[in-house]
């Protein structure tokens, strides 16, 4: 200080830029909280929202159980542990929608796998996408890829084939039916062995409720004799094929012969 005059040196600014910088950190911690809070509700509530989602999926799933409960108390199906190259399965190795009798109650829209090893009538769990085998004696029939399939048992026919479950090919006036029956065979290539399914099928027609095996196309023209030209030429025009396709063929001709007699 001289003569009353005040002197500033320029290095005494700093205590101002030291508020300046204060005032900065300030707002940004203002900043900081007010996300923070934000993204904390905002958590919150998604979480509130998948909470609600979850507990409708899971009041949906066990309404859908719940009426089909007696189908999924059933044992687990027991997987295959070996190399295998093909499945056992009738048509196709996935589950397809179908409709069960099950304790002469009829369940539908629910999948259904049918193994042809050991003849079990699989469901699969809506939850945990598994099979659960049902108990055979209570299946009354099912549907699976457009075939309904019957217990034996229920049917009243005579000279029934000696299986516990019958495809119906053809459902008219003669039905025809097929039984088929997988072994489990085995094959040795490069020293590896590998396990495959080979499926017996056998076929059947019904003719005034007496069950007749099918083996050929002879033995079919044989119960149609009022008929038999004229089958035989149908065959031979349609190129019907006995031996390849078989379950194709006894049903065309069945039927071409159910028009014939119309």
């Amino acid at each position: 200080m001289s003569n009353g005059i005040i002197i500033i040196h320029a290095g005494s600014h700093t205590p101002l830029r030291k508020n300046y910088k204060c005032m900065k950190i300030a707002i940004c911690n203002i900043f900081l909280l007010v996300f923070v809070i934000t993204f904390i509700s905002y958590a919150q509530d998604n979480r509130q929202i998948q909470k609600t989602e979850d507990i409708k999926e899971i009041q949906l799933y066990l309404n859908k159980v719940a009426d089909y409960s007696i189908i999924y108390s059933g044992r687990v199906e027991e997987p295959y542990f070996i190399n295998l190259t093909n499945h056992p399965y009738f048509n196709k190795e996935k589950f397809s929608t179908g409709v069960l009798c099950y304790n002469d109650i009829v369940y539908t829209d629910i999948k259904l796998r049918y193994n042809l090893h050991r003849e079990d009538i699989l469901v699969e769990h809506p939850g945990l996408l598994f099979g659960i085998e049902l108990k055979k004696e209570n299946v009354s029939w099912f549907t699976i890829d457009g075939y309904r399939v019957v217990a034996s048992k229920k049917i009243d026919w005579e000279n029934v084939p000696d299986a516990r479950f019958l495809i119906l090919l053809h459902e008219g006036m003669y039905p025809v039916v097929q039984t088929s029956k997988s072994a489990l065979l085995t094959n040795y290539s490069n020293r590896v062995v590998e396990y495959y399914f080979d499926a017996d099928n056998r076929y059947y027609i019904c003719i005034s409720g007496i069950c007749y095996p099918l083996k050929s196309k002879k033995s079919l023209l044989n119960l149609f004799p009022d008929q038999r030209r004229e089958l035989d030429q149908y065959a031979k025009q349609k190129r019907l094929d006995f031996k390849r396709n078989p379950e194709t063929a006894y049903v065309e001709l069945v039927e071409y012969y159910e028009r014939l007699n119309r």
